[in-house]
Parts: structure tokens; sequence; C-alpha cells
């Protein structure tokens, strides 16, 4: 540790090309315990000293760094010496860490003269100060040499004091500049807007020994102003050793190129004998953004290129997030990222803005839109908003207030009470040429704000026809209806219908869509429920007001396997004490009956800790130990509500519990057929290999064929042999009662997974990415058509897209949670 000390004392030095370091004692070497210190003069009032591990008896003997130091005692009045070589007139600084014990003080000076003794100190480095402090401190100062050749520090304690005594360490004595200073560039090279300012952050450290006056002097073609707090200056006077920041201004001129880069220079000069220095901020020109529409999804790098992120009261800024929660949101669309203004915690008045490019706009019927997620709680009816601003300036201050959307759909623009991404428009015009268009984030401490799909145009109006966005229900379950969602993006307004076919096994069918009053652009249909592995396709015509028109691309439409008699996750109970529908529990009413919990930090009866958390989701159902170890037997047992069987099908669960339990425990699955009033034991935790624990590791699958034509309830049963309280917990999560065709597929949990495919839209490749192990993934045409099909074993897998035509594409996985299909586009 003293070595580093040492070595970043000589690297602060450095920094001044003037300080030459004549000593750097560290007392490390050479010395002997209550000794003068090897190489300094003394009488023996001062010591050199080692570690004493106990305060008692150190009584402020000790180190600040390494083992050694310097100290001296209590009740004397005494001097030691270093010998420096120096030349008249220069400067000389010395710096030490001081300390003592309790609070009898010591006073304590350092000086400097021509010989080893009281009466030549003349110069005052340090003056007479009180030394109270236990904690190690540090001071410095300066003295001017009258005479050159051998010179010498003094160190003069005196004291008249209890029993501890004075620790000096780390002592560095160094020759210095009278005048010298450097230019610090705070500001990295930077890309600015041409006709726009850059604000160049640059600090001046004045590190001579006197107090100097600076002239700041633009030297390159960009004219630069010099500013301090806000105030234009052209010089500073700086105190000695010490800093001002300052900020250097200029404004790129037009007739740039774009991305050429350009320097802003200056010097700095003193009004005395120090070099000038010269600062050289390198920027790169920008021409305001031209190829319209700019869109911008957050997808990249955030924050976007050439916007600005700026805090403009409060403490937060804009952030980019993949999941949202008060309110919770995933990003729009099935994007990976959506950017947000916090104000869960936000002070009210607290506001960001985030800022577009400089923009190359027409001087009328531009246009703005984006997409806001808003939410309808009415306990959270705050004014959380955001304001869109145009301004010829980056800034809303001063701007045209485009309008205002709250959060709360109870407030302005009012719209029904649904959680739901909306989007809004707003038309402006462009006087200035060239302009900005603002989001300002406003807390009025409520919920977040989330802001995604940005799109600017240089004209509003309107010559495309309207896109899909998402189809939502294109897969259902056997003999079910389907219900379709169908969202569409358009600049216009659409009609309240739009035509569609469904092809199934090569016969048409026509479908209307009819818009939904919740949403922009939502509309929905129905199609009659189909047998089972029924495969077809779907098509919209796609309409706006204005009558532009396509026909979208094919969707497939499937009705894969049959609806579970039962799924399970517990996510839906209200308290840990209530459980599903339809489910009871049994058993002996004793404080540890079955409930429903997130995560449990758990210890066993044998004192081993567990964290277990829920299989999926944030609840689990679980049957705790009585720890309470109450002289009731415990047993409960958990049961299912009514199940008719009327084919094969299987009952399969996930499970967290100790298998083959040693203190008598048995966790039993059972069956209770309702036709002649018995349960059987169909799974028993106690027949599993002896000390290993199921952590949710694989799921448990048991047969239930043997009941077809019944009626049946399925309870999970916790209990002790000898009729006493349980050892261990049991967890349960995601019961399943399905018929044996559908284990493999479930509808129902297709949105629950987290699957994720990025970038999208795409170029040349995707990267797929799942929570679980990726077992399998699939690249099909939008018409199902199977494109590329490869075995994987891991949550992070590639797609090659080099060689397919750009269009919709369909990226479908295979994990122990299931199966998932997503949607890509693939662009050019």
């Amino acid at each position: 540790m003293k070595k580093l000390y040492a070595l970043l004392a000589m690297w602060l030095l450095a920094g001044n090309a003037f300080a030459q370091v004549l000593v750097n004692e560290t007392f490390e070497n050479g010395n002997t315990v209550d000794q003068t210190p090897v190489g300094w003069i003394g009488d023996g009032g001062w010591k050199a000293g080692i570690t004493i591990p106990d305060d008692n008896t150190a009584r402020g003997r000790k180190p600040h760094t390494g083992d050694w130091y310097m100290y001296a005692t209590y009740n004397t009045d005494v001097w030691i010496y270093k010998e420096i070589d120096v030349t008249a007139g220069n400067y000389y600084r010395v710096s030490f860490w001081y300390a003592t014990w309790h609070v009898d003080h010591f006073n304590l000076e350092v000086k400097a003269g021509a010989s080893a003794n009281p009466s030549a100190m003349t110069e005052t480095a340090v003056p007479m100060m009180v030394v109270a402090n236990e904690d190690f401190e540090q001071t410095s100062g300066v003295f001017q040499a009258t005479s050159s050749g051998a010179y010498y520090v003094g160190f003069h304690s005196v004291a008249d004091n209890g029993p501890w005594y004075l620790s000096i360490d780390d002592i560095i004595i160094e020759q210095t500049a009278q005048y010298n200073f450097n230019v610090e560039q705070l500001t990295a090279d930077t890309s600015v807007y041409f006709g726009e300012p850059a604000y160049l952050r640059f600090r001046l450290n004045n590190t001579g020994e006197q107090s100097d006056t600076y002239q700041l002097n633009s030297t390159g073609n960009l004219p630069i102003e010099f500013y301090q707090n806000g105030t234009q200056v052209t010089q500073i006077n700086v105190s000695y050793n010490s800093s001002v920041e300052l900020v250097a201004k200029t404004t790129l001129p037009m007739n740039l190129n774009n991305n050429e880069v350009v320097h802003a220079t200056f010097d700095v000069v003193s009004s005395h004998s120090a070099p000038t220095q010269s600062a050289d901020f390198a920027i790169t020109a920008l021409a305001p953004y031209a190829d319209f529409p700019l869109e911008e999804g957050f997808e990249n790098d955030f924050v976007p290129f050439g916007w600005q992120n700026n805090i403009t009261n409060g403490n937060y800024a804009f952030d980019r997030i993949t999941e949202g929660s008060t309110p919770s949101a995933m990003p729009h669309e099935g994007s990976q990222y959506m950017a947000r203004f916090y104000t869960y915690t936000n002070p009210s008045g607290g506001s960001a803005e985030l800022v577009s490019p400089k923009m190359d706009l027409n001087e009328h019927d531009n246009i703005v839109s984006f997409w806001m997620f808003r939410n309808s709680n009415p306990n959270i009816n705050k004014d959380d908003r955001i304001n869109v601003y145009y301004n010829a300036l980056p800034r809303s201050e001063g701007g045209q207030l485009l309008g205002t959307i709250h959060r709360c759909t109870y407030k302005e623009p009012v719209v029904a009470d649904v959680d739901d991404w909306y989007e809004y428009s707003f038309t402006f015009d462009c006087p200035d040429d060239y302009g900005f268009i603002i989001f300002e984030g406003v807390s009025d401490y409520g919920w977040n704000l989330y802001l995604d799909d940005i799109f600017i145009n240089s004209s509003s109006e309107d010559h495309e026809a309207p896109t899909v966005i998402a189809v939502n229900g294109n897969q259902t379950y056997a003999d079910t209806e389907m219900n379709l969602t169908l969202r569409v993006h358009d600049a216009s307004d659409m009609p309240a219908t739009l035509a569609a076919t469904y092809t199934i096994w090569g016969v048409s069918h026509d479908l209307t869509f009819t818009r939904a009053g919740k949403g922009n652009y939502d509309y929905t249909a129905t199609i009659p429920a189909y047998d089972n592995h029924t495969h077809g396709t779907m098509t919209v015509q796609l309409v706006d007001a204005l009558g532009n028109s396509a026909l979208s691309e094919e969707i497939p439409i499937r009705w894969d396997y049959q609806r579970p008699l039962l799924y399970e996750t517990f996510e839906e109970c209200s308290s840990m004490f209530t459980m599903p529908e339809g489910w009871t529990t049994d058993g002996n009413p004793t404080w540890w009956d079955w409930t429903v919990q997130g995560t449990v930090y758990y210890t066993d009866y044998y004192e081993e800790d567990f964290i277990v958390n829920p299989h999926r989701g944030n609840k689990q159902a679980v049957l705790e130990w009585d720890s309470s170890e109450s002289p009731m037997a415990q047993d409960q047992t958990l049961i299912t509500p009514v199940l008719t069987i009327t084919r094969p099908t299987v009952l399969q669960f996930w499970t967290w519990v100790q298998y083959g339990t040693d203190g008598y425990d048995r966790f039993v699955v059972r069956v209770y057929d309702t036709y002649n009033g018995t349960w059987d034991d169909k799974w028993d935790a106690a027949d599993m290999p002896y000390g290993q624990i199921n952590a949710y590791n694989e799921p448990i699958s048991i047969n239930l064929d043997e009941y077809i034509g019944r009626n049946i309830k399925i309870g999970f049963r916790g209990y002790n042999t000898f009729g006493e309280w349980l050892a261990y917990d049991w967890f349960v999560d995601d019961v399943k009662v399905v018929p044996t065709d559908t284990t493999d597929v479930n509808v129902n949990e297709l949105a629950a997974m987290k699957f994720n495919v990025y970038p999208n839209p795409a170029k040349d490749k995707v990267v797929v990415e799942a929570q679980s192990n990726i077992q399998q993934v699939t690249l099909m045409g939008i018409k199902g058509e199977m494109l590329e099909d490869r075995k994987a074993n891991a949550n992070k897998v590639e797609l090659n897209l080099e060689g397919y035509s750009k269009g919709i594409y369909v990226v479908r996985i295979v994990t122990e949670d299931g199966v998932a299909t997503q949607k890509i586009n693939l662009i050019e």
C-alpha cells in the first residue's frame, strides 16, 4: 500500500511540468524504533515508529500508509530537520499527513532556513497550527528559498498534554513553479448540425504558486466565445493551486459537407511567465436530416444518433427499457425497446426533453406521429404527460406546442379505460426551413411515461396504403372459435370495417373485420371452430379513408390440439390464502395449510436454507412445514375442481420437492374417483431417489386413461407417517390436465414465454433469444412453408437470412416451456 501511495503521488506531480520531487519520505527503509529517522537531523525528540496494534498502547503512534512513520512525544518542544539542495528565488512545496490521539492537542509548524537550528528557520511553509485529529489529514505549504545550496526544512512540535503522541507520515518536498497552468478538455469530440452551436467544456488548472490572469484567444476558422457560469469572458483570473471550469461556444456555418470534421481551437495565455497552452476540439458537422420519413423505435443506440436527451428540471432524463412497470407495459408491437420518462418517484414538475435531429422540413404541412402507452388506473389519476413541440431551436422554450398527451386515459385526450398503446399525430409548419421536434416528459409524481415508434415526415399527404402491424389470435385450439385482432397502421383515417378472405382446405370464405372502439386502427373478427390440425390462410383488403389500398400478405391460421381440461398457474390468486376458483383444501386445521406465495425463503427442519422461486410467473402453491412444531399432526391436501375425463388424458405439473425424504414425509399425488368415492395414490416423492431435490427441474406426468368416462378430482397431499409435523416444504406450480395430443403445445402459454427476435426489421440475420433453453428453431414463410429447421441447445440462436427476399417471415421455437412463434420483417 505504501508503494501504491508513493506511485500515486508521483503520478499526480507529473501533471505539473515544473514539479521536481526532492524528498519522498515514507520512513519504510532503514529505521530503528524510537531512534531519529534515517536521513533526518534531530536531538531525539522526533523518533521513528512502527505499527502498534493496540490503540491504548499506541496512543496516536501510527502510520498513514505502510508500517513506519515518525512521531513527537507529549510535553515536549522539539525540532527535526531535512536537508535539501535549493536555488535562491525558487519555490518549494512541503506536503505531509498528520494525526494524534484524543483531544489534548499538539501545536505544529513547518519552516525552512539556511541551517539546522531554530533561529535559522526564517521561511514559513506551514504556519503554527493546532493538531487534534485522530484520523490522518493532509496539509501543505510553500516557501521561497533565500539562498542557494544546502537548505533545511524543519518540523517543530510544541506540546503540553497527556501521554500521547503526534505522528507524521508520507512527506513530499518538491520544487514547484511560481507560474504554471494547464488546460483540460472535458468535452469529447462531438457531432453538431450545420448552423447549430457547440458547447465545449474545459477546465483551466493553475498549478503554480501564484495567482494569474489568463487571456482566452480564438485561433482557428471557427469564431469562439468563452463563458464562465453563463457570463461571457475574454480573460479569467485563477488563484494559485485552484481550477475554474469554462465553456467555449462556437456555431457551425451552413456551408459545410455532411460528416466533415472541423476544429475549434484556441490559446490560453498567461499574463506572467507560464507557457501558452492550446486546445483543439474536433467537431463532426452533420447536415440537417432530409431523408424522410424519419422513423425511430429506439432499437439501436440510446440516445439515437443525432437526438438529444436533456434534463430540464430534477434528476431524470429519458432512458430506454425492455419492460416497464408502474404501469406494466412491453415495447410497442413486440419490439425490443421503448423510451421511458421515469415519474414513479420523480417529484411533481420534474421534466426532460427528448429532441429530434435537426431536420430540413417543408414550410407547410409536416407531420409527426408516435405511439404512447396509456394507463386507466383511476387511483393514479395524475397529470403525468408528454408535451410535443416544434421549434427552430433544440428546446421546448419558445417553441410551438403541438399537443399534450396524458398518461391517464381519464385525462385529455380522453379514451376508453383500456391500458394500451395509442397513436397520436400532429401536423405543423416550419417557417424557419430547419427545425426540431421535442418530446417533453413532465412528472406529476404518478406513473411512468412510455414512448415508441416515432414517425416524422416533411409532408402529411398520404399516398401509402395501410400496413398490417400485428395479427393476434390466428392460432387456437381445435373445436374453438378463432377470435382475431388485427392492428393496422396508416397516416390517414380508417373505415369502420375491412373485408377479408380466409381459405380452408382450398375453399374460400368471406370475413369482415370490425374496427374496435378501444384503440387506433384495431379490428376484430371471428372465424368458426374447426377440427384439430386444420390449417389455412387469410388475406385482408387494406384501405384507408383516402382510397389508398393494398392486399395484405397471406396470414396463416391454425387450429391445433385440444383445450386443456385444467391449466392452473396460481397467478390470479388475490392473496396467499385464496385458492384458485373451484380449488379446495382438506386435512387437519393447523397454522400451516396450503397457500399461494411468490419467492419463498425457507429453512427446513434440519436447518438447511433454500430460496424457491415460482417455476414461471410470480406465484406458486406451497405447503410449508410446521416450524412451530405444534402437537397436531400435519396432513393437508390441495384439491382441484371436478374434471370429466372423456379421452386419453395426462396430468402434468411442476414441483420443487425433496425426494426420498428421511423424515418420513410423504408428498403424494392422488386421484379421487367420484364414481366409487375412493382416493388412489398415483405418485409419491418418497419413492424417488433418496436425497435428490426436484427444483422445478422437470415436470411430473401421470397417465389418467383409466378414468375415461369418470369424474375425478386430483389431490396434492402432504403428511408425516409418524403423525407429526413435516420436515420440508412442498411447492407445486403450472398444473395441467390435457388430452395426450396437447402436452407438447399449449396455446395459452405462448404469450407467457419470454421470446425475442432482433433486430426486427432485419437485413441479413436475426438473433433468437429465450429465457429458457431453445431446443428447436424453425424459419417459415408467411404461408407456413418451412424454410429452415434445426436443432439447438442454447438460449440464444442466430439465423442467417441471406438469400431470402424481403417480406414477412415467421420464427418458431420449441423450449421446455412450450412452443411460440413471432413474425419478422426482412428488408433490403
